[in-house]
């Protein structure tokens, strides 16, 4: 598996798949926690912000760009996901 570092903290927050694009890490357990303090807290931190930021820009390019067909969107995430399963 190819971790990219996270700009904010020591753990990573991406993944690269095989085509060398790059994805966020929707196990990372400190998106989770920026994930839960954005809807139960009133303070959210700047790297909360991206760390929610980078999964939603990611899911939207995945649903709305023209150039991801149904075929691609199919490859992209069975690419994640066999990255993900082979990291735990």
């Amino acid at each position: 598996m190819v971790l990219f570092p996270d700009c904010f903290q020591g753990e990573s927050m991406y993944v690269k798949i095989k085509d060398g694009s790059s994805w966020p890490d929707p196990t990372n357990k400190e998106t989770r926690d920026a994930m839960w303090r954005l809807i139960h807290t009133d303070t959210p931190s700047k790297a909360d912000m991206h760390r929610v930021l980078a999964m939603a820009e990611a899911y939207d390019y995945l649903i709305t760009s023209e150039e991801m067909t149904l075929k691609k969107v199919t490859e992209k995430v069975s690419s994640i996901r066999k990255v993900l399963k082979q990291a735990t």
